[in-house]
């Protein structure tokens, strides 16, 4: 038992190997809550580390059935609200005023498998990877999983070295359902907020970096960095969007509930807060639409729209014009607005 974990860990089977400047651990299984761990390695310098205060090296493979990310997270003040994380949940790391650090004397790297590992509201299957720590960095390197119904691959760092703690990450995901992914990652979310009345699939990667909150969390208004994003085919419920029904109900002639977004690709810059959205192209009943701008962590929204639209769907006046037209020329006539 130990205060930094909720619940006990259990050691079912262990077996180390002794020798002079290294450790080998041929065998270790163990539970805590809903995680499971199999683990085998080796420590190569014990007796330096104890005596010489050396950094403490080695490498384990790790492989688990479940890993519940959530076993090893706790809240300092149970009666304290809980912080939102990547994962935009209930999940909180145990913290101080100081933050949470990662070890200065490890440098160990970890190898790792799990059928599932949880976390917050997230589960991703068939996960492998492997992390490196050193120089209190954590590393992911060549991290791959499905999650969202599509794939996911993950690599970046977390360094707690300077009072501030910094990360850097690179997220690929490939044909993950919209719905799902925004729902449930709040930095998705943060992102595109439009996107909660989309239903589809989508192709994003992202390279982003900034500064952590206390709890490892990322502080939203320091994110640096790009992404590219495709949706590959989406239907639109207006109704889940207060601004896609405000704007139905201010322009007649757009049917929103008939916008169908297929190929359509976007590029997204981040700085101080602010998303930039880079123009790109969709259609929505014949009406080309050409759409660009930013939002922000402080609510503001700078969008324009420059929509192609037929002249009969403008009113009495313009159809009035249209009807000394030859009729060919009508229907091909155009204003953008």
């Amino acid at each position: 038992k130990d205060e930094a974990f909720k619940d006990e860990i259990n050691i079912s089977e262990a077996a180390i190997k002794m020798s002079p400047g290294n450790i080998t651990l041929n065998k270790l299984n163990a539970t805590t809550g809903q995680t499971d761990i199999s683990a085998r390695g080796n420590i190569q310098n014990l007796i330096p580390w104890v005596m010489a205060k050396q950094d403490l090296k080695g490498r384990f493979n790790v492989t688990s059935n479940t890993f519940n990310v959530n076993d090893f997270m706790t809240s300092e003040d149970p009666a304290s609200p809980q912080g939102q994380g990547t994962g935009g949940g209930n999940a909180s790391a145990q913290v101080s005023d100081e933050g949470v650090k990662i070890p200065d004397f490890l440098d160990a790297t970890l190898d790792f498998t799990a059928k599932k590992v949880i976390y917050d509201n997230v589960e991703l299957e068939n996960t492998t990877g492997t992390v490196k720590i050193a120089d209190e960095t954590a590393t992911l390197e060549n991290v791959t999983s499905k999650a969202f119904g599509g794939d996911v691959a993950f690599s970046g760092n977390v360094n707690t070295k300077e009072a501030t703690p910094t990360f850097n990450m690179n997220l690929d995901l490939q044909k993950v359902d919209i719905d799902e992914s925004f729902g449930k990652l709040a930095l998705l979310k943060y992102i595109a907020p439009i996107a909660q009345a989309l239903d589809g699939d989508l192709n994003t990667t992202l390279n982003l970096r900034g500064k952590l909150n206390n709890d490892l969390t990322p502080d939203l208004k320091t994110i640096v960095g790009s992404a590219l994003a495709q949706i590959l085919t989406a239907e639109v419920t207006a109704e889940k969007s207060p601004l896609l029904t405000k704007l139905g109900e201010q322009v007649k002639f757009l049917n929103i509930n008939k916008l169908s977004l297929k190929d359509v690709s976007t590029a997204l810059d981040f700085n101080n807060g602010k998303i930039i959205v880079k123009p790109f192209d969709f259609d929505i009943e014949g009406i080309k639409i050409t759409a660009g701008g930013s939002h922000g962590l402080d609510k503001s929204i700078d969008y324009n729209l420059t929509m192609d639209v037929p002249a009969k769907y403008l009113g009495g006046e313009v159809n009035k014009l249209l009807a000394k037209l030859d009729p060919q020329e009508a229907n091909k006539m155009t204003v953008t607005l």
